[in-house]
């Protein structure tokens, strides 16, 4: 059974174990792998802006309820639980510099990365993922942006 924050953890933990094994296959042309901060964390440290960063970040769009639904017999007067499906959006906000000569394609091969943390997946909760895709944005200040984002949909028991 998953609560918003159960399904946060998920994620997260799945992002994070994604981009660990995988981001260090470009990070040869980069000398470091890309921080990714991730929602709810509290850091210390300013973002470097000549380095490629990231966010993570989840927001929820719907949560309709789909059913009432009980695991045992009922108890006279027991409430019954209700059956929600709960969906949004996981986004991955990547951040490269400007001044790189070749900022702009390492950060295209970041963003297929977070892509297909998302792409076609599952966790074993039953977190589904669909949709992935990335997004060119406006660069800000001194950063090129991109966004990945991936609809994401659970089912709540309360």
């Amino acid at each position: 059974m998953h609560t918003f924050v159960t399904a946060r953890e998920e994620i997260c933990a799945r992002f994070d174990q994604h981009w660990q094994t995988h981001a260090p296959l470009i990070v040869g042309a980069l000398d470091y792998l890309p921080e990714i901060r991730m929602p709810r964390i509290v850091y210390p440290k300013p973002i470097n802006p000549a380095v490629h960063w990231g966010r993570l970040s989840i927001q929820s769009v719907m949560s309709s309820q789909s059913a009432f639904v009980s695991y045992a017999p009922a108890e006279a007067g027991a409430a019954k639980r209700k059956k929600y499906e709960e969906s949004g959006l996981v986004f991955v906000q990547l951040f490269g510099p400007k001044n790189e000569i070749e900022a702009a394609e390492q950060q295209d091969y970041l963003a297929q990365i977070a892509r297909s943390a998302f792409r076609g997946e599952s966790l074993p909760g039953k977190v589904w993922f669909r949709n992935a895709r990335i997004n060119d944005l406006e660069d800000e200040d001194e950063m090129l942006r991109l966004n990945v984002v991936a609809e994401y949909e659970y089912n709540e028991i309360s």
